[in-house]
Formats: C-alpha cells, structure tokens, sequence
C-alpha cells in the first residue's frame, strides 16, 4: 500500500508572488478580503531534520480576493529559529517534538530560568489591536506585515514567565478583551489563564497542579473559561528538564487518573466547578455555552494520545499511513457538581474544527461545525471536508479522490442572515499534481463554486483567518 499524501509532508522551498491565480468556476463578488495562514514547510535543516510535524519551520501564505480574482504570496517567517538554524546549518531551537542535544546545565536552566525561544510560528494567526502575529506553543509571538508577509519582529507579551501556552487565544465578546493560557512549569507547576490589554497579559487565574496536563486550547462560554484536562500528564518538572527528551515525550498517558474540566469565572477568576470523566485527549474546542445548570462543551476528542504519535514524521510519510479522526463530542459538565458526561454530535471522524465564530461562539443556537475529516473505511490523512448539523445529525461532505484539505474556514456573507451564510475556505492538496489549490465552497449547499490553483504545493498546515480589515487587504 503507498502514500499518496505525503507530498504534503515534504519541504517548500520557493517564495513566491503570484498576482493572479488561474480560478475555475466563479468567486463570490462579495468576497473581499485576505486568507492568511501559517504552517511547517521546512523539515529539514542541513543534516538535521525534524521529527514531528508539528515542529517544521513556518511559513506565511496570502491569499487576497477583489473583483473576483485571487491572488497569493508566501514567504517564511524569518524567527530567530528560521534564521539561526540556517545560518548554522543544524537545529538550534528545541520544538514539540524535536530537541537538539543539549548539556545537563542548559537542560536544568530551561526550566527554572526563561528559556530561548525560537518563535516558530507555525500553529495559527491572530491580529492584536493594529499588530498580525503568528502564534505557536510557547509565549513568543512574531509581528509580520499582512500585505507583504515581511517578518517585523518579535511581539514579546508583558507579564508572564510561562513557558508553554496556546495558539488558540479568545476574544470576550462582552468586554471586548481577549483571553489566554499559558502553564509554568517549575518547583511548583501552574496554569494561567490571562487577559490580554495589547501586549500586557494581567493575572485572570492561577491553579497550581501536581502533574499538568497537555494543554493545546480551553473553551470560553458566556460566563466561563473552560480547561479541559486531558489524561497525557508531566510526570515531574525535573523529568522535564532531566530526561533529555523533547518536550511532548515528557508526558506521559494516565487513563487511570481520568481526566477533568476545571470551570473557571471569567471575571473573578475563581475556580467554580471541577468535574471528573473518564480518560480523553483534545486539541480542540469547538464551542461552550450555559444550558441551565450545566455547562455543554463541545471539543474534538479522542480516547488516548495516539494522534500525538501518529504525527512524527517517519510514521506519516510511510507506506500505509494514516492519521486517526476525532470524535465530536458534547459534555454536559454539572455546575452543582459531579462527573461530566458525553454524547456524540457526529459518528464521522473529524480534526481542525471551526464554526461562525464572530456571532456564534458561546451561543446555544448554533448548528453548523465545519472540520476535516477522514473518510470512513479509510486509512488516509484529511481526505474530506464534513459539515455537521447540529439540530438534525445531518452531514455534507465534499470529497476529491487524491485531494488532501485543510482546514475549513468559514466566511460569512456580509448581508447573510442564516448562520451558514457564507462560503469555506480551505487549501487542498492535489497527489496527482503536486500542487495545491483553494477551494472555495458554498457553506449552505456545501457545493464546490470555485478553486484558484497554486503551482506548487503547500505542506499541510493548521491554522488561518480571513480579514476584512483594510490593514490586511
């Protein structure tokens, strides 16, 4: 059995600007606006190369609509990762999964001390006030400009001494701030939970943990922050710093421990609630709001760590390969207290999900989740698009026989009223040519209207956003 995907693994080393892509089919004149995203595209640095997905070095691609044409540029992120593993030639940067033989008192010094980052960033884009920064796992983001993709610096946030925390920050829609995370790993292990006010993080939260978890994101409802614990722990600081492994192999799997969602006040700060479930994994929520005296979280989960270790790129790129789907998931998390229970929203296997954000997120009337997916009967990588509906169980799919999409993301119709509203976004990569193209789907029908076609490929990535902001367009 081959691999028909992993081209899509392997490294792009061209920049290019083209000012108008070849479109079959027909853009929404309404379409206005820039997709920017971010993603590993270098896996290899002279002998050197990375292990993991997750860990590549990160380029930014542009893709711009007007008048009904597109066009795109990418560049890579010039972070002091990017610049000073190619100057030297090797791996300098420690990553996910990737960590470059270091002596014991460096090692030790990482941990108790701040230690150097490499602003790889690789996982998503957000814009902070007038500033677009690229996102990764540690408190590091990188300024870039959103019409050039000229790297501008690093954004370096004020008041935290955290050393992991997410690519995945929430913008409080009531008070018009945004929230995020961070863990503090040391003589005693922390996660935070900050606002953000420009480049200053103030305290929201702290809640100090024997062995925390893997954190990759948390959920926000109307009047919540939601931490979802998964069951894949740190052992110990001092393993951290002493084993010699890269980060994540520092964790281990604890199904017997279970896991926990801590429900948090997002103005006081105070832990309301922490309620206990059986053993699970998540990258991902999808959306959280009050339903009487619950709480309802819906995330993608999955019952062990196995996509941690399907991701290392020797097992992705061999022959046969394949990467599990996770469930969509609802908790019912009790604020009076007791265990959190589940129902599934969906039976198809889904990964990188996304909704109607600005309007819907932390409401209880939303109906539509977007996500990649694995086709079932099928051991492959993302080989389809999947809408779920929520008040019907109903699912469209769009599918291309050798075609690999990323991400959905949606973009609502300025004048649309209907939730769905709106056409998805997503880059796809073609097997047979080598190349990649986005697809542009009509969100109601989930139909193919269009795909512009990028001459040459463009390594799986994770996260994106479109802007309507004149400053990106």
């Amino acid at each position: 059995m081959g691999n028909l995907f992993k081209g899509g693994l392997e490294t792009q080393p061209n920049e290019v600007t083209i000012e108008e892509l070849p479109v079959r089919g027909h853009l929404p004149g309404w379409l206005n606006g820039a997709l920017l995203r971010t993603g590993p595209a270098q896996f290899e640095v002279g002998p050197d190369s990375y292990r993991h997905w997750f860990d590549g070095l990160a380029m930014l691609h542009r893709f711009a609509f007007a008048d009904g044409r597109v066009s795109y540029r990418n560049r890579f992120l010039q972070s002091p990762a990017f610049r000073e593993n190619n100057a030297l030639g090797r791996i300098k940067y420690a990553d996910f999964a990737t960590d470059p033989c270091k002596s014991l008192f460096k090692r030790v010094a990482s941990i108790f001390t701040s230690p150097e980052y490499g602003g790889n960033g690789n996982v998503n884009i957000a814009q902070f006030g007038a500033d677009f920064v690229t996102l990764t796992e540690y408190p590091l983001a990188m300024v870039f400009d959103p019409k050039t993709l000229d790297t501008l610096g690093v954004y370096d946030y004020e008041g935290t001494d955290a050393q992991n925390s997410t690519a995945h920050p929430h913008h409080d829609r009531e008070r018009d701030l945004g929230l995020t995370y961070a863990a503090k790993y040391g003589i005693t292990n922390e996660y935070r939970f900050y606002s953000m006010h420009g480049k200053q993080l103030t305290s929201l939260s702290t809640i100090k943990v024997d062995h925390p978890a893997y954190v990759h994101s948390f959920g926000l409802s109307g009047r919540y922050v939601i931490l979802a614990e998964s069951a894949l722990r740190l052992s110990s600081s001092v393993s951290l710093a002493l084993s010699g492994k890269p980060f994540i192999e520092n964790f281990e799997w604890t199904p017997e421990d279970g896991s926990r969602f801590i429900v948090i006040d997002k103005v006081s700060g105070q832990v309301v609630v922490e309620a206990p479930t059986e053993a699970f994994f998540s990258f991902h929520h999808v959306n959280a709001f009050e339903r009487g005296d619950e709480l309802i979280v819906d995330l993608i989960a999955y019952p062990n760590n196995e996509f941690v270790n399907a991701g290392y790129l020797d097992r992705l790129r061999a022959d046969g390969a394949g990467i599990p789907g996770g469930e969509l998931r609802r908790y019912r998390v009790p604020l009076n207290g007791g265990r959190a229970t589940y129902e599934l929203l969906t039976t198809e296997n889904v990964e990188l999900p996304r909704i109607h954000y600005d309007t819907y997120h932390t409401r209880g009337d939303y109906n539509y989740v977007y996500a990649a997916s694995v086709r079932r009967g099928t051991t492959d990588f993302y080989n389809q698009l999947t809408k779920v509906n929520l008040t019907n169980g109903t699912v469209s799919v769009w599918h291309e026989d050798g075609c690999y999409p990323g991400e959905p993301v949606f973009v609502p119709a300025p004048d649309g009223r209907a939730e769905d509203a709106g056409v998805i976004l997503s880059v796809v990569f073609d097997s047979q040519s080598a190349t990649s193209f986005l697809l542009v789907l009509d969100a109601p029908s989930f139909g193919e209207i269009a795909r512009a076609t990028v001459p040459q490929h463009i390594p799986f990535g994770f996260h994106g956003q479109f802007f309507t902001d004149p400053i990106a367009v």
